[in-house]
This record gives C-alpha cells, sequence and structure tokens, in this order.
C-alpha cells in the first residue's frame, strides 16, 4: 500500500477537515502517478464535497473549496465531473472560500501537462474571479488563466490586459506573468505596459 488508498488517506476519519485534507491528497497522488485508489477515493468523495460546500460553517466550505480546487485541476476527467461544484465554491459570498478554490485550481493546473482542452470550460469562472472584490482571488485567477494560456480565450486575454491595470500589485504582477503565456498575441500589450 502506498498511502493513497481510502482508508490509508483518512476520508473515513472522525474528523470532516481530515478528510478534506485527504481528498486534496488524492488530487495531489492522482495528478502525479494516475493512482487508480486515489482515483476512486476522488470519486467515493464528490458526494461529501458537495454536502461539505453547502455547510453553513465557512471554515468547513474552506476546506471543501480548497479540496475541490485541487480535484477539479487535477485532471480534464475530473473538471468535467466537479465543475458544477468548482464554480459554486467559486460564487461562494465568503472571499476566503472563493480563494481557497481559485488558489488550489491554479496550484493544480501548474503541474499539469498537456489536455488542456478539457479546462476551457473553466476559463469564463476565472474571468469573472479576476473581478472579484478579494485580490489574492484575482490573483489566483489570473495564475490559472497563464496555465490555461493554450486554451484561453480571446475575452480571457483581454481580461489579463485588463488586469495588469490592477489596483493589487501582486495580481498585476502575475497578470503580466500570465499574459505571456498566450504567445506572440501578448507582445504588443506587454510592450505597451513597458511604457
Amino acid at each position: 500500500n502506498d498511502g493513497h488508498s481510502v482508508a490509508s488517506i483518512g476520508w473515513h476519519s472522525s474528523s470532516p477537515q481530515d478528510s478534506l485534507n485527504a481528498v486534496e491528497r488524492a488530487a495531489k497522488a492522482f495528478q502525479e502517478n494516475q493512482d487508480p485508489r486515489a482515483r476512486d477515493t476522488i470519486l467515493e468523495s464528490l458526494p461529501r464535497l458537495k454536502e461539505a460546500l453547502e455547510s453553513d460553517i465557512p471554515s468547513r466550505r474552506e476546506s471543501a473549496a480548497a479540496a475541490v480546487g485541487a480535484v477539479a485541476g487535477c485532471s480534464g476527467e475530473f473538471y468535467g465531473r466537479i465543475s458544477d461544484l468548482f464554480l459554486a465554491a467559486m460564487k461562494d459570498p465568503v472571499g476566503s472560500v472563493r480563494l481557497r478554490a481559485a488558489k488550489a485550481f491554479a496550484e493544480q493546473l501548474y503541474f499539469l501537462r498537456g489536455a488542456l482542452e478539457a479546462f476551457r470550460p473553466a476559463v469564463p469562472a476565472m474571468e469573472t474571479a479576476l473581478r472579484d472584490s478579494d485580490p489574492w482571488v484575482r490573483n489566483s485567477a489570473a495564475q490559472a488563466l497563464g496555465h490555461l494560456g493554450g486554451v484561453g480565450t480571446t475575452e480571457a486575454f483581454s481580461a489579463l490586459v485588463r488586469t495588469m491595470g490592477d489596483a493589487h500589485y501582486v495580481t498585476r504582477q502575475t497578470a503580466t506573468i500570465s499574459l505571456g503565456k498566450y504567445g506572440p498575441r501578448a507582445v504588443a500589450p506587454l510592450l505597451r505596459a513597458l511604457k
């Protein structure tokens, strides 16, 4: 046993927090080596993730959002299965919930190689997140759009160009770096930003 089975990662743990952390670990294990036990753990967790995202307790929703973001970003297959939960987390009224979902999603996309086309449906949610009231949500959305540069839409490209003028300096910097991942069409806006 390499530590990724349902029992060993703690999904059946008495602590909801431990269970949600276990799902994040399973998503990372699946992304790293396509472990079928990690896949089974993730699939088994989907109803509980939905339940946790609907909790009245913001900290529980934060943990669920991090797990959902990690699962959504670990493969195109899982994004397709969990996109409704990911989009719900991105619309949560609490900024820290939105942040945990966007940040986990962006972090997982960073390590993903190829098959980005499956994530095209996430682009509008990340474009919307670039207008979030929380600057760190905007920053994570800019990171995600950079990782999705190959499948980013014209709207995403334009949103990143606008975000280069964000009030938050880290978000501006991230948008600029992310824009560079869109290839030759990014040259003109990047040169304008240097002036």
